[in-house]
């Protein structure tokens, strides 16, 4: 435990796109920028391949401390009862820590559950295996994540920007 004056905190202050428009195979900068005490501000970019294939329609981009990725990632895991000890060892290993930002890359399509997992694009025929053909209430499929370097100072705030992918 060491003692500081200084207040050791970021804030996700602003997400940018490099393009508000891409086609499948483009590559996207995501640029936030995190802002701290007495002004203190630090930038932040990740590069982002649309891949080739990928479907037109709104693509999501959200910028977030460890506790909402935790919560948006493990929700599922952790309604679900755990059956043994080494089921909440794997979620207690899965947690983030707070000193970064987590980029997740997102669509607003229906997430299938099951078992504290989620399978986005599921098969009609898997979804009667494992969601009894229900589809859980996220509606928030990951596509990929990415973690932002808080430089060893805790991390808090979201923020969501969208592009669109065209043909």
């Amino acid at each position: 435990v060491e003692a500081s004056d200084a207040k050791k905190a970021l804030q996700i202050d602003e997400v940018l796109t490099s393009r508000h428009e891409v086609h499948p195979g483009d590559t996207l900068e995501i640029e936030t920028l995190l802002s701290g005490e007495n002004g203190m501000e630090l930038t932040r970019s990740i590069r982002y391949k649309v891949p080739v294939g990928a479907i037109p329609g709104t693509l999501y981009f959200t910028v977030a401390d460890s506790a909402q990725t935790n919560m948006m990632e493990l929700r599922q895991a952790v309604s679900t009862p755990a059956r043994s000890a080494q089921q909440l060892i794997d979620i207690a290993n899965r947690l983030r820590p707070n000193d970064k930002a987590y980029v997740r890359v997102w669509r607003a399509e229906p997430v299938y559950s099951a078992g504290g997992e989620d399978f986005p694009d599921a098969p009609p025929s898997a979804l009667l295996l494992l969601a009894g053909g229900m589809p859980s209430l996220n509606r928030n499929a990951k596509i990929a994540e990415f973690e932002i370097d808080g430089s060893g100072m805790a991390v808090s705030g979201s923020k969501t920007v969208q592009v669109e992918v065209k043909e």
